[in-house]
């Protein structure tokens, strides 16, 4: 045995310290998501980066919510996603360790159209990824965060925010082929679950968009 090398439990010692500090930033950072500014995109279109590459200026954290695509797609498209103006990305958690504090904001009971859906096991779970974005101009070590997971979009608004006293900046409703035309227009309805808890948080958003003209509130 090398005499300069860790004992068996300092090593382990040191790999429970370094798990530690992940799940304390993992979680520090989803349950202060009341003091970010946050653009919340509840049904998230695959590869849609528009919104970080021309709104990274007025928000520091993109919470991208998608039930429809499994999670080993997303991860790939996530790791290939070329977003102007931000380095290439790299993931920067375990991604059980972003999942572990995911599953504790949402779950994937009463999914909007879920029936519809074709789900392995791996899928039927709530995941979570989690990146940061380094910006190539501007100032320097000025970073924005992508949060990705699957699971209920009104379940995590609650939790994230309405639980919180806050409400996310921006909520992009913004409807994708991928998404049944009826289905989507009861998704966003005035009397669809995510709406009327919007509608009920006494605390607005300052930007909503939604496919549809009608007014939401």
């Amino acid at each position: 045995m090398n005499a300069n090398a860790p004992a068996d439990f300092e090593v382990r010692d040191f790999i429970d310290r370094t798990v530690e500090q992940w799940e304390q930033e993992v979680n520090g950072l989803l349950s202060h998501l009341y003091m970010s500014r946050v653009f919340y995109y509840p049904a998230a279109c695959r590869r849609d980066w528009r919104p970080i590459s021309l709104f990274h200026s007025l928000f520091d954290v993109f919470v991208y919510c998608d039930w429809m695509n499994p999670r080993d797609l997303i991860r790939e498209d996530i790791k290939q996603a070329q977003i102007p103006g931000f380095e290439k990305i790299t993931m920067e958690y375990p991604p059980h360790i972003v999942t572990d504090a995911i599953r504790q904001i949402t779950n994937m009971d009463n999914l909007p159209w879920g029936d519809i859906v074709t789900r392995d096991e791996a899928n039927k779970q709530p995941w979570g990824e989690m990146v940061r974005l380094r910006k190539t101009s501007g100032r320097e070590n000025e970073n924005v965060w992508l949060v990705y997971f699957s699971g209920n979009p009104t379940v995590a608004y609650n939790n994230l925010f309405v639980a919180k006293q806050t409400a996310p900046r921006f909520i992009c409703l913004k409807h994708d082929a991928l998404f049944p035309l009826e289905l989507w227009k009861n998704f966003v309805s005035t009397e669809g679950p995510l709406i009327t808890a919007i509608a009920a948080n006494p605390n607005r958003s300052q930007f909503l968009l939604r496919d549809l003209s009608e007014p939401i509130i």
